[in-house]
């Protein structure tokens, strides 16, 4: 194999003269429950292969890793209203 141009640098090598970059990563393995319309712009299967090559290419081990949880309705209404209150005074 010919290379093209200088070798990519490894964000997650120490010391390579650049700053370690953190890679945050958010799954929700019930993403592929839902049904999206045909023009929808969310692939559930696309998401479930990218999980999956993640976890096999042993990516996960160089992330930080976030997992969903469900909330309340009380909880969710209260995210609304702060969303909702801060985009008023900008």
């Amino acid at each position: 194999m010919t290379a093209i141009g200088p070798p990519l640098e490894d964000p997650f090598a120490p010391g390579n003269g650049t700053p370690t970059k953190k890679v945050a990563y958010f799954y929700d393995s019930d993403v592929g429950n839902f049904a999206y319309n045909t023009g929808h712009p969310m692939k559930p299967h696309r998401i479930r292969i990218a999980h999956s090559l993640i976890l096999n290419s042993g990516l996960y081990k160089k992330m930080e890793i976030y997992v969903s949880v469900l909330l309340r309705s009380l909880e969710l209404l209260l995210i609304y209203l702060i969303a909702r209150e801060t985009s008023l005074q900008a």
